[in-house]
Formats: C-alpha cells, sequence, structure tokens
C-alpha cells in the first residue's frame, strides 16, 4: 500500500513540475496545513466524545446499553462466553453512539476471546458489523459539519441511519449466505 501512495505522490509532484512547477510548492503548503488542522480538529472531537463517554460510563449508561443489546448479540454470536457477548455489546453500543475511538478496543479484545474460543466465524461476524455499524448519531460527522459552518449538520443523521441501517443488515445476510454456501460444500465433500 506504502508503494502505491509513493507512486502517486510522486506522479502528482512530477506532473506539477511540468505542468505548474510555481503552484507545486504552496499546494503543498496548503495540503499540509489543511491535514493539521483537520488532524486538530479531530482530536478535539475525540476528547469531547472520550469525556461524555467516561460520563457514560460512571452513570452506568453503557452497561444499561449493553444490557438492552446482549440478546440481540447473543443470538448472532452463538458461540460467545458472556464476558465476550458484554464486551460486543458494548463494542455495538458505542459504534451505535458513534463513539468509534472507544468501540475499537472494545472491539479488538472481543474478537482476541473469540479467537481463543476458537469461534472464527462470530470474530468475522464483529468486523462485519463493526465496519458497517449503525449509526444513531453521528458525532465525527456531525462535530465536523458544524466546525465547517454548517447550516444545518443535524440533516445527516436520518441518511446515516437508513445507510448504516441498510449496510450492517446486509452485510449480516450475506456472511450468513457465505456460512450457508460453506456449509453445503463441505457435507458434499
Amino acid at each position: 500500500m506504502s508503494t502505491i501512495f509513493f507512486l502517486f505522490t510522486a506522479s502528482s509532484i512530477a506532473l506539477m513540475v511540468i505542468n505548474n512547477p510555481d503552484k507545486l510548492l504552496p499546494a503543498m503548503i496548503g495540503g499540509a496545513n489543511k491535514a493539521i488542522t483537520l488532524t486538530v480538529t479531530l482530536c478535539a472531537l475525540y476528547s469531547v466524545w472520550m469525556g461524555v463517554y467516561k460520563l457514560l460510563e460512571k452513570s452506568k449508561a453503557t452497561d444499561k446499553c449493553a444490557n438492552l443489546l446482549y440478546r440481540p448479540t447473543k443470538l448472532l454470536f452463538k458461540k460467545a462466553s458472556g464476558q465476550t457477548v458484554n464486551l460486543i455489546s458494548l463494542n455495538l453500543a458505542a459504534n451505535m453512539l458513534g463513539l468509534g475511538g472507544v468501540a475499537t478496543p472494545l472491539g479488538i479484545e472481543a474478537c482476541s476471546r473469540l479467537q481463543e474460543q476458537n469461534a472464527f466465524d462470530d470474530a468475522c461476524l464483529l468486523v462485519i458489523i463493526s465496519a458497517t455499524s449503525i449509526q444513531l448519531f453521528p458525532t465525527t460527522v456531525l462535530s465536523l459539519a458544524s466546525s465547517h459552518s454548517s447550516a444545518n449538520p443535524s440533516l445527516i443523521i436520518l441518511p446515516t441511519l437508513l445507510c448504516t441501517t441498510l449496510s450492517t443488515l446486509l452485510g449480516i445476510l450475506l456472511f450468513k449466505g457465505y456460512l450457508k454456501i460453506k456449509q453445503l460444500f463441505k457435507i458434499k465433500k
């Protein structure tokens, strides 16, 4: 992947040198400036939402949310044990609330435990659900839209909810279909 990025960067610089050499340095400085601004903005956003998550955690709201998701999670992840199901539920809850930075360590821990339990299919399903995650509250997009003076950043909530719900359901259905096909071919051998 780094080779591909290097080739794109080198070819872009070469084209700029050939076509507009006087605009090369300002373009590079402008890009670096935008990258730094975005990084600082995202760090501030994640700091705020990590603080919100800590408040939710201390108030036991995350546990209540995980309890709400426990039964559906247990239905999807049949081979997972109690503590692993709790980790998966917390991961799903954090993803739904748009707290991807919080959800990632929980998901990694849950995948590690699923692999220890030889539940590789469940670990794959967790990765699929985490990648497509239903977003009830897309915090990063809302925060970025607000920081860029969007007139109505909340307009993104309903389309995001619809798209992420459909992508998650489709991901689950496709994976379950794959497992059935895999099982079918195993039986025939």
